[in-house]
């Protein structure tokens, strides 16, 4: 398999697990993948939602990682443009000009308005995160104990606008997810629909207001009181 392998894709702070990968990970990772000449695509648009004195690394802090990796960022979870579909790359050029050549038989670029919005909000950037991150430590720091009050045991994430909670053993996440939307009016995420190593966990979204979070995990117990 390592013969064959071109691209090894990282993504931390991670989606759905909200795992953030200690230093000597990706030092480890940018080694091999120089020995291996093998690129990274190391997919980053959560590096700007961190908590607790946290601060989530680009990949080209790590030595040698210019030669072989490239950065991905995006508009839409730091700054609020989900599905405006704005985002960069960056790396060596030879990287870029094939990743270039790749997507231009895909689209043609983003619409110029779009463009010029998320130049926008990339000028107003430091005054926009500060509160923003904000908002959801908040709602991070009212959700946690809301759930364990209800007898789940999440992990406190440092980073992601995500919370990723266990089931108990041998309750299927799709089942859980299914009763807690049909029975009690509350959309999660059930980790097998992240692949087969989610299964067992469920995901929740920190998008809606600290009351209604709140209130979610209330219901949440309910279903896992039932089952």
């Amino acid at each position: 398999m390592l013969k064959r392998t071109r691209l090894v894709y990282l993504n931390y702070p991670n989606n759905p697990t909200a795992a953030i990968a200690p230093r000597d990970y990706l030092e480890r990772t940018v080694a091999f993948c120089r020995r291996h000449d093998i690129v990274i695509a190391n997919d980053n648009p959560y590096c700007e939602i961190t908590f607790d004195g946290y601060v989530a690394p680009s990949i080209f802090e790590i030595p040698g990682a210019r030669e072989v990796a490239v950065e991905f960022h995006s508009l839409s979870k730091s700054f609020c443009m989900t599905g405006w579909r704005l985002g960069w790359a960056v790396g060596r050029s030879e990287l870029i000009t094939a990743l270039s050549r790749v997507k231009s038989y895909v689209d043609t670029g983003a619409f110029l308005a779009v463009q010029a919005a998320g130049a926008a909000v990339l000028h107003a950037a430091a005054a926009h995160l500060g509160p923003y991150v904000a908002q959801f430590r908040e709602r991070r720091d009212a959700m946690l104990p809301a759930l364990r009050a209800q007898g789940f045991e999440p992990e406190t994430p440092r980073a992601t606008m995500y919370i990723w909670v266990p089931l108990p053993e041998g309750l299927p996440s799709a089942a859980f997810q299914r009763r807690a939307l049909e029975e009690v009016g509350v959309v999660v995420m059930p980790g097998s629909g992240f692949g087969a190593g989610g299964e067992g966990f469920f995901r929740v979204a920190l998008t809606v207001a600290t009351p209604r979070l709140v209130e979610g995990a209330a219901r949440l117990g309910k279903v896992l009181a039932a089952v």
